[in-house]
This record gives C-alpha cells, structure tokens and sequence, in this order.
C-alpha cells in the first residue's frame, strides 16, 4: 500500500525541505505533497490563507525534486493560489504551469468549492502546455457533493488527468458518525446501545481490539525475553495468540 505524506510547506527553508523528503523517503513513502502557503500555513478551505512568492515556491520545489535519493518517489506541488489572500485563478494556473516545470511529478490546485467547471476549466488549460502533466484532486470533505446538482465523478476527473484523487477527512468523518450515533444509542437504550454494536462487529474485521493492537506480538516478544511469561499467558484467562475470540461466560468456564 503506498503511503503518501503530507509534507505541508517542507517544515522551513529549502534546508529543511530537503531534510523532510529525504527523511521521508528513508521511512519508505512512496510520495510527499508540498504547498505554496506561507508558514505557518492553515487549511485550504479556511480563509485567511496566503502563498509565498512565485521565486520562493519555485525554490522551494525545484529543492524538493533535487532532494529525492529514490528515483521512483513522486513529488506532488499543491498550489493554494485560488481563494487565497493574495492570489486568483489565473496565478493558479501560472503557478502550476511554473511547479510542472521546477521538475514535480503531480501539481495539485486546491479548489475552494465543488465547481465541476473550474476543475474542468483547470484541467483543460494546463493540459494545453503540459498536455502530460498529471494532477491531483482534492474531493474534499469540506464541500457537500451530495448536495450538488450534477457532482463530479472520480472517472470523469480520471479522465481529465487527475490521476491521484484523495478524500480528506474521510475516516474521520466516518469514524466521528458512527461514534456519536453509537454513544447517543447508549445513552438512550443502555446495554442495548452495547449489544446493538457488538452485532456489528462481531465477526468483522475490527472485532477484536487486542488484535488491532497487536497484543499477540508483544506477548510473543515478551515470552521471547522473560522465561516466565509463557506460563503466566497460559496460566491465565485473556487475550492470547491462541486465543482471539471475545470473552463469554462459558469461555470463561
């Protein structure tokens, strides 16, 4: 599964961006996205936000791109210019037309808004000078695409060169949902709340939270190094790599 960091706007000076790629890479990430934001720098969808120079940016990935010690790691620009305090569309072209040429594999444009006609609009620009430029997308979660009359699709974005389309947030969303429905049923119905829940994840794979944990490797590490602790983990009732099943009273027996 490639692993791709956010680099936000490289941590400092070209020094520093350069240090962050390459400590980046030394962990194994297949890519690093960079910003045009000064620091410190805010979300792209809070207003307020302001890019660096046009000279500083280029620096700033042209530092990125000679930093890299693995040929295969992808070096994406993003470019906050649009919507930002001191920048508009057209510098939102530019830049990424100037970012495709400081040498990056992807230049992402943050969009301030679902608009299906400026993401094609984006596309089909810069593709008129760098028809082989590929782009990311930022199907945020910050917009309700549900709520839009006619919402862009991944393969219609596909379609249109941006080949790396990611949704922020998406898990925590997710996650923030179905906790507070979770805790709102188990304030209201008790233990129901909690068998409710248990008839959904049993026998999923999130079941077992010792598991997700890795409880069996620290206990196999622990036998390795006390020559007590087998007996003790066997000795006992609990979680054991032998036995990862959720506890019932007759298991208990």
């Amino acid at each position: 599964l490639p692993v791709i960091a956010d680099c936000d706007t490289g941590y400092g000076g070209i020094h520093n961006v350069r240090r962050a790629v390459r400590e980046y890479e030394k962990v194994g990430v297949a890519a690093v996205h960079i910003e045009d934001q000064v620091t410190p720098k805010r979300c792209g969808h809070i207003a307020g936000k302001q890019i660096v120079s046009r000279e500083d940016a280029e620096a700033r990935f042209e530092a990125a791109v000679d930093a890299k010690q693995c040929e295969d790691t992808v070096i994406i620009a993003r470019t906050d210019a649009y919507g930002s305090a001191n920048g508009d569309w057209e510098e939102h072209l530019e830049r990424g037309r100037l970012y495709a040429d400081s040498g990056v594999d992807i230049v992402w444009p943050e969009m301030p808004d679902p608009s299906r006609e400026d993401a094609v609009e984006y596309a089909e620009a810069i593709h008129e000078t760098h028809p082989d430029l590929d782009l990311a997308f930022n199907y945020s979660s910050s917009f309700a695409w549900s709520e839009e009359e006619d919402p862009l699709t991944f393969e219609e974005l596909g379609d249109l060169g941006y080949k790396y389309q990611f949704i922020t947030l998406f898990a925590l969303h997710s996650g923030a949902h179905a906790a507070f429905e979770d805790m709102k049923n188990l304030a209201e119905n008790a233990e129901e709340g909690q068998f409710d829940l248990e008839q959904r994840y049993i026998g999923h794979e999130t079941e077992s939270h010792h598991a997700l944990s890795f409880v069996d490797k620290f206990q196999d590490t622990e036998m390795r190094f006390d020559p007590e602790a087998r007996s003790r983990i066997e000795g006992s009732e609990g979680f054991s790599e032998d036995d990862q099943e959720l506890q019932t009273a007759e298991s208990d027996d």
